[in-house]
């Protein structure tokens, strides 16, 4: 691969990742208030399993926390 090359592929990845950082970054779309939660799992050859949660979400804490 030459230098031409090279230098394209990462201008195009690091273009790539700026643009995904302003996308998270940027406005959301999130109310705050009670939400429900549901997660689905689909793997082959196995039933599908889902898991539903309900969590109160603030202005100051707009990500939903990660339950394991």
């Amino acid at each position: 691969m030459t230098g031409k090359k090279k230098l394209i592929i990462w201008m195009g990845f690091i273009t790539l990742l700026v643009c995904t950082a302003f996308t998270v970054w940027g406005d959301t779309d999130i109310n705050p208030g009670k939400w429900e939660i549901t997660t689905e799992t689909q793997m082959a050859g196995m039933p599908s399993q889902s898991m539903t949660h309900t969590q109160c979400i603030t202005a100051q804490d707009l990500v939903p926390a990660t339950y394991g």
